[in-house]
């Protein structure tokens, strides 16, 4: 974690890449950069490509799903990061987030998980922006059945239920560092 700016521009000058970010990750020799470039190289070291979707089908419709919803993330992180977002809150999610959940949530009719019967990379993108949702209207979500739905399959999973339950679940905050929202 970097606290300042000039700690981040003396490690990211020794980064052993043409395109030095955050997050960046190392691996051996290794150094990748951009989040979904690190998401892939995670699950191709995992052997774990089929989280990206089984068929061409469901290839597509993940990386469908992880634009709308990330348009949808970026007006609520935005939201998050403005010195006035408890004025601003409820005309953000009245007029844009609930629109886009209604169109979300007719598009999931019948679905187990975002892109269908299995689970892929959107269905863990998008957990943490619907909680923080959750947080700022905790009606946002369950006013949308199909949605609920998908994400009750989710929390589900026994793997992931496990997980939640156990004390390396960090949900209690999972605000961004630099926002101004503490909710």
């Amino acid at each position: 974690i970097y606290e300042d700016a000039a700690t981040w521009a003396a490690d990211k000058a020794k980064l052993n890449t043409p395109f030095p970010n955050i997050p960046y990750l190392i691996d051996g020799e290794k150094v990748i950069t951009e989040t979904g470039a690190m998401k892939q190289y995670i699950l191709q070291k995992a052997n774990r490509l089929d989280i990206l979707g089984r068929t061409d089908e469901e290839r597509v419709e993940e990386r469908l799903l992880t634009g709308y919803i990330d348009d949808t993330a970026r007006d609520i992180l935005f939201l998050l990061h403005t010195p006035t977002w408890e004025a601003a809150k409820e005309k953000v999610i009245n007029e844009k987030t609930i629109p886009r959940l209604k169109k979300l949530d007719d598009h999931l009719a019948g679905r187990k998980h975002l892109t269908g019967d299995n689970v892929t990379l959107i269905d863990f993108g998008s957990y943490t922006i619907f909680q923080i949702l959750k947080k700022l209207d905790p009606t946002a979500i369950s006013r949308h059945a199909n949605l609920t739905n998908v994400i009750n399959n989710y929390e589900n999973i026994p793997e992931l239920k496990a997980y939640f339950a156990s004390e390396r679940f960090l949900g209690g905050n999972i605000m961004p560092p630099s926002s101004v929202a503490k909710i």
